[in-house]
């Protein structure tokens, strides 16, 4: 009898058991679901958000062109197809920018709140490429030279370190640097950088002289050299052309005396 009671205990301890397990994954797919309600709402927001933002740009577009029927914006036709309005920043934008655009503009609001606001705006050209002239051999020094424009700044540069700097108001005359490198910065690394406020450009200046500061003699030699080796090129083949013209002759000469030969031969043979 005790034997079959305890028995009915365990088992209904193990139905417990398995009950209480069903529940536990039951209150985690209620907290799944709760999660998934809410990711849901916030989709719901976000959905009606982007409505808004969609018929507010709608209205934007709409307003934008009120104003232009009515004459409100007036373009000149110099800015056709170049000006641009921005319906989310509320900004006007300009491309294809010319010199002739630079001056002061003002952007005037006619509506109830009337607003003006002057601005000024500056275009620049593109900056040229310096340039470095020939190695100068009685001091050893180079020049670098650019086209001067508006703002312009050429700088000399040791590595990171500024040598010398110019600029000009003076647009007529180009700007110029001249390097004299010294024996014991021979190793360093020369470069002359010509900028504006929206470009610059580099290049690198070569050292013209030794290190003890002489002049480099060794591209002359090189060069004369080479000019030395090409102009014994050229005299030999223009010797083994002329050798081939005169042997080519001559063979030509003895073809035709041996042709010429051959028919007094056949001639006389015919003679009865």
């Amino acid at each position: 009898m005790y034997a079959v009671s305890g028995v009915c205990t365990l088992c209904l301890e193990y139905v417990r058991c398995v009950w209480l397990c069903l529940e536990y994954v039951r209150c985690v797919w209620l907290c799944l679901e709760y999660v998934r309600c809410v990711w849901l709402c916030l989709e719901y927001v976000r959905c009606v958000w982007l409505c808004l933002e969609y018929v507010r740009c709608v209205w934007l577009c709409l307003e934008y062109v009120r104003c232009v029927w009515k004459g409100k914006i007036t373009l000149e036709k110099r800015f056709e197809n170049r000006l641009r309005w921005n319906n989310v920043t509320r900004y006007f934008s300009l491309s294809d920018l010319q010199i002739d655009d630079a001056g002061v503009y003002t952007v005037e609001n006619t509506d109830e709140r009337k607003k003006t606001k002057t601005f000024e705006l500056t275009v620049y050209n593109v900056v040229s490429k310096p340039q470095v002239t020939e190695c100068d051999s009685s001091s050893c020094s180079v020049v670098c030279s650019v086209d001067n424009e508006k703002e312009v700044t050429l700088t000399l540069y040791r590595g990171e370190e500024i040598l010398n700097q110019t600029s000009s108001p003076d647009l007529t005359t180009d700007l110029s640097l001249r390097l004299e490198v010294e024996g014991k910065n021979y190793y360093s690394t020369y470069s002359c950088v010509a900028a504006n406020p929206v470009s610059k450009e580099t290049v690198h200046v070569p050292k013209c002289c030794s290190e003890d500061g002489h002049p480099k003699e060794t591209d002359s030699d090189g060069m004369t050299l080479g000019m030395l080796i090409i102009a014994v090129i050229c005299v030999l083949v223009a010797s083994g052309l002329v050798g081939l013209a005169i042997y080519l002759k001559k063979r030509g000469n003895e073809h035709s005396q041996g042709r010429r030969s051959e028919q007094i031969y056949q001639n006389w043979s015919r003679v009865p």
